[in-house]
């Protein structure tokens, strides 16, 4: 399968990826996505689960608030089940991913005309795969689209249910805090491409300069998070990943500017 092109050919410029819940919004909220595309970001992302009667939902947490207090999994739910009855905290906010598709049309419209944003799908659990892989082909979305939130087992799954479309590995088990080798960061290449990974995406603790230019060897793009102060993302840029997803896209992008201001000095 093509290799997604997140780096442009003529010059080094990371994406900017907007976590859920960006500029200190509700995350996966109407309200985050809107900002997010408002933001610099050229990648946003959303969590996805599944509810009950397979319906795909925005949400980060397994479990729901109820209305008269306590909490439930929202797979116990079904979705209209959980649109009625849901606290109106956390209910007001969730949106199915059909919804977040159309949304997410609208405002590339409106907000982007011309630019081609790329949406994250974060899986929060590998039983959302089949469903979510449905809607996006549904909804035509395969160009558009990535999924990441897989460690080794969900990429076993994706790559049963995620055929033709775009997945990154969640490497962070197969690594050590820090410091990795090149030959643990070749094992984890290795992984990634042997079951259909198009790159890595990896807690930006872990990675490395190396950590980059090894998976980039084998074609493999490299997404670091979630990395939100000034000074962390000064050093994420020395490492030239692909992207790096922020809860500040805002202050990412000034570094980014900066970054290469200094390197034309």
């Amino acid at each position: 399968m093509k290799r997604i092109a997140l780096v442009p050919s003529l010059a080094y410029c990371p994406l900017i990826t907007a976590h859920a819940g960006c500029m200190g919004t509700l995350p996966n909220s109407r309200e985050s996505i809107v900002a997010a595309f408002s933001s610099e970001a050229q990648v946003i992302e959303v969590d996805i689960r599944v509810t009950k009667d397979g319906a795909v939902v925005l949400a980060h947490d397994d479990s729901l608030s109820l209305e008269y207090g306590g909490k439930a999994k929202l797979r116990s739910f079904l979705w209209e089940d959980i649109r009625r009855h849901a606290a109106s905290s956390a209910g007001s906010a969730l949106l199915d991913l059909e919804e977040f598709f159309n949304l997410a049309v609208e405002l590339g419209v409106t907000l982007r005309p011309g630019c081609g944003t790329i949406l994250n799908l974060d899986a929060k659990e590998d039983e959302v795969l089949a469903e979510a892989a449905a809607l996006v082909r549904k909804h035509r979305m395969e160009s558009s689209v990535v999924f990441t939130g897989l460690d080794r087992k969900g990429i076993e799954t994706a790559r049963r249910h995620l055929s033709g479309l775009r997945y990154f590995f969640n490497a962070d088990e197969l690594l050590p805090p820090s410091g990795a080798s090149e030959e643990e960061i070749t094992k984890v290449c290795s992984v990634a491409s042997e079951f259909g990974c198009c790159g890595i995406n990896l807690e930006w603790t872990r990675a490395s300069r190396l950590f980059v230019e090894v998976a980039r060897s084998r074609e493999l793009p490299v997404m670091l998070w979630t990395v939100d102060r000034e000074e962390d993302m000064r050093i994420v840029l020395m490492y030239e990943p692909d992207s790096v997803t922020t809860n500040r896209p805002d202050l990412l992008a000034a570094s980014i500017d900066v970054n290469f201001a200094d390197l034309s000095k």
